[in-house]
This record gives structure tokens, C-alpha cells and sequence, in this order.
């Protein structure tokens, strides 16, 4: 079964879902016959969206600037998208205020739309 995954933030938490993903995704998959594929990370200033799978690897490369890959987009909020796209699964990972619940609460709902 094909999973398809949006990351949303990309920052100290978010970069070590992608590690925890890319060592783990055989395991996943043939333990529990699984196919992870991240297809959308969101980030404070646009989203890097690709239906066919984003490259974990290129993503996680220092070296690589993701905002100059042809499937940025800019100027994109979680918020307005998260509804539309084809995703199972939701990763939350920005900084959230304790006392509002967001941007993190905004999102959830988005998703469960």
C-alpha cells in the first residue's frame, strides 16, 4: 500500500523525521507492506510539492537549496493546500505556540478536512 506523506516544516524536528524516514522505509515496508513517499514539505515561505515522490536524500543534502528545485512553490501556506493535495498522512512539525495551539491546530483541522 502506498503512503503518500507531507512534512510540514523542515526544520531541527522535521529533519530528523526525514532521517528517521529514509533509514526506516525498507523496514516499513516489509514489515507492514508499506510504501512511505514523502510528496509535499511545507515551509514558512512556500512548498516543495511533487505527486510522483521528493528525493529524501536530495532534501537532505546540506549542499542542496530545495527552494531552486522546478517543484518549489512559492509564496504556498500548509493551510490553503493541505485539504487539496492527495496525502495520507500528515507530519506537523513547525514551532507552535503553547497558548493557541498554533499554526500546528490550523493545520490539523486543514488535514482533516
Amino acid at each position: 500500500m502506498k503512503i503518500k506523506i507531507a512534512l510540514i516544516g523542515k526544520g531541527n524536528v522535521g529533519t530528523c523525521f526525514l532521517h528517521l524516514l529514509k533509514e526506516n522505509s525498507d523496514i516499513i515496508r516489509e514489515n507492514f507492506n508499506l510504501n512511505c513517499k514523502l510528496v509535499a514539505v511545507f515551509e514558512y515561505d512556500g512548498a516543495l510539492i511533487n505527486n510522483d515522490g521528493i528525493d529524501i536524500n536530495n532534501l537532505l543534502d546540506n549542499g542542496t537549496n530545495f527552494r531552486e528545485s522546478q517543484f518549489w512553490k512559492k509564496n504556498v501556506k500548509a493551510k490553503d493546500l493541505i485539504s487539496k493535495l492527495d496525502i495520507n498522512v500528515i507530519i506537523e512539525a513547525t514551532p507552535t505556540n503553547p497558548n493557541t495551539g498554533e499554526p500546528a491546530l490550523t493545520h490539523i483541522i486543514e488535514a482533516l478536512n
